[in-house]
């Protein structure tokens, strides 16, 4: 049995080893879609900033896909640093105290006690 398994696992990582060697290798010319290089693209994304309305004014952001987390749609300006004893983002976001203010509740798996 033990003499199969050894057989089959050398057979095996023989036909793997011969896919990798096998395989020629892909110029950045070929690469996606394009067949251009992507090295050298210019890409220039438009200007985006955030809603400077206060917590609790904002307009939530859709999420970008199911599951997505939320992404903060108020200003965080003064809300920081974080640290053990001061988390300001806890004053709304705690899931208690979220439900009553209609905050978006922070997921109840985040670790309280380990902040940075």
């Amino acid at each position: 049995m033990k003499l199969k398994s050894l057989g089959a696992l050398i057979v095996g990582s023989a036909v793997m080893f011969g896919f990798i060697v096998a395989r020629e290798v892909i110029s950045p010319e070929e690469l996606g879609i394009r067949k251009a290089p992507v090295e050298n693209e210019v890409v220039n994304p438009s200007k985006f900033s955030y809603p400077q309305a206060l917590p609790g004014q904002a307009k939530r952001f859709l999420r970008a896909y199911e599951n997505a987390p939320p992404q903060i749609p108020h200003s965080i300006e003064g809300l920081f640093s974080i640290t053990l004893k001061n988390n300001a983002c806890l004053n709304c976001h705690i899931p208690d105290v979220a439900k009553q203010i209609g905050a978006t509740p922070l997921l109840p798996t985040i670790d309280f006690y380990h902040l940075p």
